[in-house]
């Protein structure tokens, strides 16, 4: 269990401080126009050391929870991932499970995980909610789960995908799985995935 004490340790502390970190420099962009040639490109790369630092932590905490989602399940893999995202008086992160206290193949568990982090990963980055649902269930054939967030929102049919859209397309294609999404401009996000259990 020393690994997943790290990994939450990752995630509640270094990740939350770094994300609270990032979320306080997207405010000075505002004043990046002020800036003369030099020191915009120095601010630029501040901002994007910032952004893979942040991922990066993500990403060595997703590997080894990896392990605790094998032996807990995906219920507790998504509580963890609530209870590190969320910050209390900025971000609201509501969790709604139905029906996930059976286990499913290892192989769909680790995509539907992968999938939902995508999501809220892009919520968080191009959205800025102070609001984020996420809602899973579990049905006799199939595994539906709903992200949505009262961020800026978009119009999907003018929008070309992001990378992160496109690697949430991409694995739920690969899980054999539909994806749906809504979005309204300054209004809200919600992203919907189905994928079959076999």
């Amino acid at each position: 269990m020393e690994h997943n004490r790290i990994a939450k340790d990752l995630h509640h502390r270094l990740g939350s401080k770094l994300s609270a970190i990032r979320h306080q420099f997207r405010a000075l962009e505002v004043c990046a126009d002020a800036l003369n040639v030099e020191q915009s490109a120095q601010f630029n790369k501040v901002n994007r050391l910032l952004d893979d630092a942040v991922e990066e932590v993500r990403r060595i905490s997703h590997d080894m929870i990896k392990g605790a989602l094998a032996e807990f399940g995906l219920g507790h893999a998504l509580q963890d991932l609530r209870d590190s995202i969320a910050i209390k008086g900025r971000l609201d992160v509501e969790l709604n499970i139905f029906g996930s206290d059976q286990r499913m193949e290892r192989s769909t568990e680790i995509a539907v995980h992968h999938i939902v982090q995508e999501l809220v990963a892009n919520a968080l980055k191009h959205a800025h909610p102070s609001e984020i649902s996420i809602a899973p269930t579990r049905m006799p054939e199939r595994f539906s789960i709903t992200v949505s967030d009262n961020g800026a929102g978009f119009y999907p049919a003018g929008r070309k995908d992001g990378m992160g859209v496109d690697n949430v397309r991409s694995r739920t294609g690969k899980a054999g799985g539909t994806m749906l999404v809504d979005s309204t401009v300054n209004r809200c996000t919600t992203v919907s995935i189905e994928v079959p259990i076999a």
